[in-house]
């Protein structure tokens, strides 16, 4: 049998402890990815209470994950251009001392893979001058898409100039949908892309029979409700069909922002949307295994991680085509409708409302679990690097 490969993940984004939920869809891919080769994870990352940098082991979470965390204290200089140029030098200081514990500890380093290109690529592309090592690159950022504020294509120049050597640098784009890889061709130019979904702990997300009457019936959105999710939108949207649907409720599972709580407090169905906070995946698996139907609004998205849990659950889906949403929900899980637009939306909630016996929910759930449960993912990663990485 041939030994496992050693696959090195230089991660833009990653859990840490100043922020645990930070790329926890990275944190899911190393999970599945660690069934097939080694999977050694460098992240750099910030705790304003350290008086000096350390490297922190994480191996906790599976056999064949390892977790270097390189924690710094973030600059404190006063001169903004001053103070992101440390912060620039002390993120290179982290990587490069990551790294050389790296290579004691696991040799040979068989790959290079980055997850997000800004700036863990940096990191990647300038091995790949020194070293020859070539590396794959995974994208989730919404940085790519035209419609959010923050895109690449406001972005200052030399940024936008480095961000284009790192794309072109990479032996494989391996975006989480079409659509992404599409605007990473526009910018970049043509470069071979496999779409490598977002991956759902179906252990988790799945559809479960309600063994018991449900006194309501329920419209269910998952997210952090900031405003380019359109949180405002979709209780509008229910005000607007809630007086023809007197047994359906709103419930919103996020962050409770203040300029949403103000906005339902405002509302005459007040009584019928309900807010959660922010929960941990078993209890929002556990709501969606308890609603009726899964929706969504946003401005943009890539392959938004919280649609493919609702699927996973059997819930039928209400969303705009934005991103690679697309390429996802269909007539047979859901309805896509057009983006800013509130009367779409009523429309949708209660056509859908109407004939929610209408769809399948086992077969909903059985396709999106086939497509992105933890299994599918892992075989998507066995052709990648035996494709890719050297042996």
């Amino acid at each position: 049998m041939c030994a496992r490969k050693n696959i090195l993940w230089l991660v833009s984004w990653y859990p840490d402890r100043e922020q645990p939920v930070n790329g926890d869809f990275i944190e899911r891919h190393a999970l599945v990815a660690s069934a097939i080769v080694n999977v050694i994870v460098l992240h750099i990352a910030w705790d304003a209470q350290l008086s000096a940098a350390r490297i922190e082991k994480d191996d906790t979470h599976a056999p064949h994950l390892m977790v270097y965390r390189w924690y710094d204290a973030p600059s404190t200089c006063s001169i903004t251009w001053l103070r992101k140029l440390h912060q620039f030098w002390k993120y290179f200081r982290g990587v490069i001392q990551g790294f050389r514990t790296i290579q004691q500890a696991h040799t040979p380093l068989d790959c290079i893979h980055v997850h997000v290109c800004w700036k863990a690529g940096l990191t990647a592309l300038c091995l790949k001058w020194l070293s020859g090592k070539s590396y794959l690159l995974s994208e989730h950022a919404s940085y790519f898409q035209p419609a959010s504020p923050h895109a690449y294509w406001q972005d200052h120049p030399w940024k936008r100039w480095m961000i284009r050597l790192i794309l072109r640098g990479a032996s494989l784009w391996l975006p989480v949908s079409e659509n992404l890889g599409h605007h990473m061709q526009i910018i970049a130019g043509r470069k071979q892309v496999y779409v490598l979904p977002n991956a759902v702990d179906t252990s988790l997300f799945t559809y479960r029979e309600a063994g018991y009457h449900r006194e309501f019936r329920t419209f269910i959105h998952v997210s952090d409700l900031q405003p380019h999710k359109r949180p405002g939108t979709i209780i509008a949207a229910f005000e607007q069909v809630a007086p023809r649907l007197p047994e359906w409720r709103l419930l919103l599972v996020g962050p409770i922002r203040n300029d949403v709580k103000n906005r339902w407090q405002q509302s005459p169905y007040a009584h019928r949307i309900y807010f959660t906070g922010w929960l941990k995946p078993p209890e929002v698996a556990m709501h969606l295994q308890h609603a009726d139907v899964f929706v969504l609004y946003s401005d943009y998205e890539n392959q938004p991680c919280a649609l493919l849990e609702a699927l996973c659950c059997g819930l039928p889906v209400v969303a705009p085509p934005v991103g690679g949403i697309a390429e996802v929900v269909n007539e047979r899980n859901g309805r896509l409708i057009p983006p800013n637009n509130l009367q779409a939306l009523s429309d949708a909630l209660l056509d859908i409302a109407n004939r929610i016996d209408d769809f399948d929910r086992i077969a909903i759930s059985l396709e999106a679990r086939t497509r992105f449960g933890y299994p599918a993912i892992a075989e998507h990663f066995r052709r990648i690097y035996t494709a890719y990485c050297a042996s």
